[in-house]
């Protein structure tokens, strides 16, 4: 539904105290090695609790392609969130000069991204929305269309199916609700996704 679309990069902002960037992990035999992750933590399902909200990106060497991690885990411990992306596709272009912004050059491009934009995406979605969704019988024809593709692929029942979009309908036309964003790259954005309390998990939309 909204995986052509490109967001605004106005994502709202994470308090600088909120993520803390580790430094590199150095292996002794690969001192080439690039081990970086990012953390945040905060309530990203909407159940007032601290929830854990990781970014693990990795790589041979600079010039390498990067691959990366995102996950969350709730307060108890649990994952209930992850997902593994392998960005060989998309290397080259960080030679262009209008695949990233704000930087200059292939190896400040990737930084820029992997380290900066990639995880403020994801922890974007600590902060709640200050208005309610806009609904039109498009947007509702898209979201029906993007839940039932993505739920079905799990095995979910139509009864299943049919509890999650109105459950996703009801909590997106309250202020304050916590939509989930990851970057498939610099120029493109995958469907904001939302935790489904009947489904468990999160659930693009």
């Amino acid at each position: 539904m909204l995986n052509n679309l490109r967001l605004p990069r106005t994502i709202p902002p994470v308090c600088a105290a909120a993520w803390l960037l580790l430094p590199n992990l150095v292996l002794a035999n690969s001192p080439a090695l690039i081990d970086r992750t990012f953390t945040a933590k905060g309530d990203v399902v909407g159940t007032h609790q601290t929830d854990v909200l990781t970014v693990h990106v990795i790589a041979a060497s600079i010039n390498a392609p990067f691959t990366w991690t995102a996950s969350i885990t709730d307060p108890d411990g649990r994952t209930i969130f992850k997902v593994e992306h392998a960005d060989a596709s998309i290397d080259k272009f960080f030679h262009d000069a209008q695949f990233e912004r704000d930087c200059s050059g292939y190896a400040s491009c990737k930084e820029r991204y992997y380290f900066h934009d990639l995880p403020a995406a994801f922890f974007a979605g600590i902060t709640p929305s200050p208005m309610a969704w806009e609904m039109d019988s498009f947007f509702m024809a898209d979201l029906t269309e993007t839940v039932t593709d993505f739920m079905q692929r799990q095995g979910a029942t139509p009864r299943m199916i049919a509890e999650a979009i109105e459950e996703i309908k009801d909590e997106l036309q309250r202020p304050g609700f916590h939509a989930l964003y990851l970057l498939d790259s610099p120029v493109e954005d995958t469907s904001p996704m939302i935790w489904v309390p009947s489904a468990k998990e999160f659930v693009p939309f």
